[in-house]
């Protein structure tokens, strides 16, 4: 044989083997299902939601006839329940962080406070209405070259049908809404730090802000005075140590020029400044106001509930038989000037 008929030789059977090899493996494979290809398939990513922004409450609930109005914060919803047979029967998109929710006086709208989104959503309460229970405005106030102007609400307060009123908390101003346009009309000034809950009751505005300072301050400054002054601030957190003061060692002192308001009053027809009440606490987080005209205040700095007389005039603390944390027990000897029962 010679060298070319044994190339031809080789390649015949090369190819004859590679024929005989996928004949064999196409008669032994098993047929695809299409639950293989399912399988095989990537699945789509799940939904990813947004952190949780700790957004604060104030009010969020609200009652009217047999319908329970919920804020369901993390859904960015309102919850709707039947309170007779105690089942959720409308979930209503409001906008993001609902915390506050309440019903004007004449039952036709409940308004909703959206603390990240800035706005307040306004549902609709009247069964006769095609839009019942669905949103049927918004309330927001933006600057075009800024950005919004309705910052962080979260108290809702009806004077009466015509006229609303929102803490807007980061800009410790209360916004006066005409109802009927859905307009701010103006801006009280609160003169503490993050209004949160506000209520009316004939004819008066309470307002308490959450931070509302207590006369004392961290005793920083330039000139170390070993009084007001106990501490280089500009040496501690700016010029050595800019990771948020990490190990910084303080004391809080009592100023004379820092003021303490806890409890501002509104007229509801002038929305002219009645008073301020002093020395309730420093986290100031409830508030009503019963027919009697007595306000009470939830201090939960110190775990109480602070009972007012319709002047302001303090009448009793109220507690619960829970243990006091050992943060609340230091935090109590540090208001030693405040009225206890």
């Amino acid at each position: 044989m010679n060298k070319s008929h044994f190339v031809t030789l080789c390649l015949v059977s090369m190819v004859g083997t590679s024929i005989l090899l996928g004949w064999l493996m196409q008669s032994s494979a098993k047929p695809i299902k299409a639950s293989d290809l399912e399988a095989s398939t990537p699945k789509p990513p799940a939904k990813i939601g947004y952190p949780s922004l700790m957004s604060p409450h104030s009010s969020p609930i609200a009652l009217n006839e047999n319908r329970l109005f919920v804020v369901n914060t993390p859904s960015d919803t309102v919850d709707v329940i039947n309170t007779k047979t105690r089942k959720v029967v409308r979930r209503i998109n409001v906008g993001i962080d609902p915390v506050s929710i309440s019903v004007r006086p004449d039952g036709k709208e409940v308004w909703v406070a959206n603390h990240i989104s800035d706005s307040v959503s306004i549902i609709d309460n009247d069964r006769t209405s095609s839009t019942f229970l669905r949103v049927i405005a918004t309330v927001q106030d933006f600057d075009p070259n800024t950005s919004t102007r309705f910052d962080e609400p979260v108290g809702i307060a009806f004077a009466n049908n015509t006229k609303a009123y929102i803490a807007l908390s980061s800009e410790n101003k209360i916004a006066v809404i005409d109802v009927a346009t859905r307009q701010i009309k103006k801006r009280l000034e609160i003169t503490a730090q993050d209004p949160r809950a506000i209520a009316v009751r004939d004819g008066r505005l309470y307002v308490i802000p959450f931070e509302s300072n207590n006369k004392t301050q961290l005793s920083g400054g330039y000139k170390i005075d070993g009084e007001l002054v106990t501490f280089n601030a500009h040496e501690h957190s700016i010029a050595n140590n800019n990771v948020l003061s990490l190990g910084h060692v303080t004391d809080i002192v009592k100023h004379p020029r820092v003021p303490d308001r806890d409890l501002y009053v509104f007229d509801t027809k002038t929305d002219k400044l009645i008073r301020t009440v002093d020395t309730l606490g420093t986290l100031l987080y409830g508030l009503a106001v019963d027919s009697k005209g007595n306000m009470y205040v939830a201090d939960w700095g110190n775990q109480r509930v602070q009972v007012l007389d319709p002047d302001g005039k303090f009448l009793v603390a109220l507690r619960g038989d829970a243990k006091l944390s050992e943060w609340s027990v230091e935090y109590l000897e540090s208001q030693a000037d405040e009225k206890e029962v």
